[in-house]
């Protein structure tokens, strides 16, 4: 059975509450500390698009055996584009402090505060357990506190997945892909320019069998196509060249955004 919210409040399963807080069937959960990526702790703080943060609640949480919580997101948190994770069971027996991650993933900085709601907290009842059971460590707010902040200043970036860096890298080794492709194409070209000059010479000076004499091009036609052929290599490496350069001055310009 679901409890409602008057029953929530009468059991006392939330510490630290506050009467505005109690909802029909429901209790929504307080920002008490904004813990922030290097570790750092806020009272108030304007989470950019993508960014993340762990917050943690201002009530503490005391279920006995025959109670199980759920923590469910708030809808008007992802109304404005700020999703909880790391959301879920609390199980029977447990007493403490509680938490969750935000990401902003809206376009726009989301302006988080002490007190505002961030977990929509519901109760019900369930047979106790009667197996053996290890009991929840007693741990201090203190110590819940400083846990996350060592979770954040470990395992958090500043913006989710690091998005910008992501983009950043991918973008510098397509720049040095790119840089040795035409590298590459550069030299196919000079050595198929070496061939053509040197095929175009055995080609001037070749002589038919005695017997079948073969109709050779007039020395004007040869000049001419060998001058035809020169200023193709010649184009062809201009533009290699032009690529090279672009790509070395991209793979500049891209170093000196970091």
């Amino acid at each position: 059975m679901q409890l409602t919210g008057k029953q929530i409040k009468d059991i006392g399963l939330i510490q630290n509450g506050h009467d505005k807080n109690y909802r029909s069937a429901s209790y929504d959960l307080r920002v008490g500390t904004i813990i922030i990526v290097p570790g750092e702790e806020k009272s108030t703080f304007s989470v950019p698009p993508q960014g993340m943060v762990e917050v943690v609640s201002r009530e503490r949480v005391k279920l006995p055996i025959n109670i199980a919580g759920y923590a469910m997101v708030k809808t008007g948190l992802s109304n404005q584009g700020v999703l909880a994770i790391n959301i879920g069971i609390v199980d029977p027996g447990y007493e403490g402090l509680l938490s969750s991650t935000l990401i902003n993933f809206s376009k726009s900085d989301f302006l988080l505060e002490k007190d505002d709601a961030f977990l929509r907290l519901t109760f019900h009842e369930c047979s106790p357990d009667t197996t053996d059971q290890t009991p929840y460590p007693n741990q201090s707010d203190t110590s819940y506190t400083r846990a996350k902040k060592e979770k954040v200043s470990r395992h958090f970036s500043k913006t989710f997945l690091n998005l910008e860096n992501t983009v950043r890298e991918a973008m510098k080794d397509l720049q040095s892909e790119a840089i040795k492709f035409v590298a590459l194409m550069a030299f196919v070209l000079a050595i198929f320019s070496m061939f053509v000059n040197l095929g175009s010479a055995v080609m001037g000076r070749y002589v038919g069998p005695r017997e079948s004499p073969r109709p050779q091009p007039s020395a004007q036609v040869q000049d001419q196509d060998n001058k035809n052929l020169q200023e193709r290599v010649q184009k062809l490496e201009r533009e290699t060249q032009q690529l090279i350069a672009e790509s070395v001055d991209k793979t500049k310009k891209g170093k000196s955004v970091k």
